[in-house]
């Protein structure tokens, strides 16, 4: 695990590079002795139980890669004064829902930081653009919250940026649309049950290099931009783009057809139509299009697989059962389904909060007509239940924890109402941003804090 070598021209060999990944270490690796070793350039102990502090990190002169990865490390004050450090692995600790340290802003040195999986979280400090040299930064699966700070569009060497899953909200800085040397830009939101970004997606015009987009499981809004990837110097290159699960509308851009090679997701959006130019794209889909036309792309309305597009002939896509006028594309389950069983929920907070009994119940469950057309409740895009408005509407008891089951709800608003609200499930809807509940029977609020997309209380 140790590399010698001759430096300097000097005839003895030293210490260059020590290697011990995996090996069975424990303890503290006794760093004042370890940074000694002046020509030292890579310090790997990662997946080992050891700690390590960075007293004397200064003396190390040399050291340009430090693998801490997978292992006790929870603190590295001292840090900063690594003088030359270009690469710093810390994935897969776990800094116990701490900030990002400060000192990592200091180190301007650095080309690559990997600090995924580490148990971050607060806000994505506006000094990450004192780290004017970086090219890969690695930072998902934490729990990182807030804006994304515009300052982060200053990088102008960063090639690969992966923010997924974390707890971002708010819109792309629009400074992402002039990183000229950005390669792959990753803000995916599958796993983390919030609202995610918002707003309008950007056309990334000015940002020439860009080649792989991934923002799924978002609130995007808007029109998928004509002019996506318009700075593209290669039309022939592959570019991929992940947009699945967000609310964008309108029609799948038909300036796309000028790339040859594109693999896009964007199903369980909005989307109403997809240009035939985009069906005979038969390089698009790795080939799937020139198997299944505009399937490759989206399933047809009224149709949907589990993947909500056709890429193989075991998965085609298949018609809703009953009646589905849902006008959407790509949809990976048929609304109508879904409707019924946000319907019983409804029903079971009818029942439950004395509903016989609401000052306005217009069309509650009547079964001829839409749960969407329901007095309070609003749909969104005429499919799946986004608000419930029934403040000041005489409801009474306890709302049942299956209400946090309606999975696009965004807004629930039972003010004014005598009722004693639990929030025992919330964790459950994930899109949930709005919930006011002033004015009511409220005794705990016990639980809110799994409320992690709320902004508005």
């Amino acid at each position: 695990g140790v590399t010698c070598d001759t430096r300097g021209g000097q005839s003895r060999q030293e210490v260059t590079e020590i290697h011990l990944r995996s090996n069975g270490l424990s303890g503290t690796i006794p760093s004042i002795i370890i940074f000694q070793l002046s020509s030292l350039y890579i310090l790997n102990v990662g997946e080992n139980p050891v700690n390590i502090d960075f007293a004397g990190i200064s003396s190390a002169s040399n050291l340009l890669k430090l693998h801490l990865d997978a292992t006790l490390v929870r603190d590295i004050t001292g840090i900063s004064k690594a003088p030359r450090l270009m690469a710093l692995h810390l994935q897969q600790n776990d800094f116990e829902s701490a900030d990002i340290p400060e000192e990592l802003y200091d180190l301007n040195s650095l080309t690559i930081i990997e600090i995924s999986n580490s148990n971050f979280a607060g806000p994505l400090s506006s000094k990450i653009a004192n780290l004017a040299n970086l090219k890969e930064f690695y930072c998902h699966e934490n729990y990182l919250s807030g804006t994304i700070p515009g300052e982060i569009g200053s990088l102008e060497k960063l090639e690969v940026m992966n923010l997924s899953e974390n707890l971002f909200i708010g819109e792309l800085p629009q400074t992402l649309n002039t990183m000229k040397n950005l390669r792959t830009l990753s803000i995916d939101s599958f796993t983390r049950n919030t609202a995610g970004l918002s707003g309008p997606l950007l056309a990334f015009g000015q940002a020439p290099s860009l080649r792989e987009l991934f923002l799924g499981s978002n609130s995007l809004t808007g029109t998928i931009p004509q002019g996506l990837f318009f700075g593209a110097s290669d039309k022939d290159d592959v570019f991929k783009i992940g947009l699945r699960s967000n609310q964008l509308t309108g029609a799948v851009p038909e300036a796309l057809s000028r790339f040859s090679h594109v693999d896009v997701d964007i199903t369980d959006n909005m989307i109403e139509s997809v240009p035939q130019s985009i069906c005979e794209m038969k390089n698009w889909m790795e080939g799937a299009v020139e198997k299944y036309g505009c399937n490759a792309i989206l399933c047809e309305s009224g149709t949907f697989n589990q993947y909500g597009r056709q890429s193989t002939s075991d998965h085609p896509c298949t018609k809703c059962t009953g009646s589905d006028d849902y006008p959407y594309l790509g949809s990976s389950f048929c609304v109508s389904e879904e409707k019924k069983k946000e319907k019983q929920i409804l029903e079971l907070l009818f029942r439950t909060t004395g509903g016989s009994n609401w000052k306005r119940q217009d069309n509650w469950n009547d079964d001829g007509v839409d749960i969407c057309d329901w007095y309070g409740v609003m749909c969104s895009g005429g499919g799946t239940v986004s608000s419930l408005q029934l403040g000041s509407n005489n409801l009474v008891g306890t709302p049942p924890p299956e209400i946090f089951g309606l999975t696009n709800l965004k807004s629930l608003w039972l003010f004014s109402n005598p009722v004693d609200f639990k929030f025992n499930g919330i964790e459950k809807a994930g899109k949930l941003t709005s919930l006011l509940l002033d004015s009511t029977g409220l005794t705990s609020l016990e639980g809110v804090g799994n409320a992690f997309a709320l902004v508005d209380l």
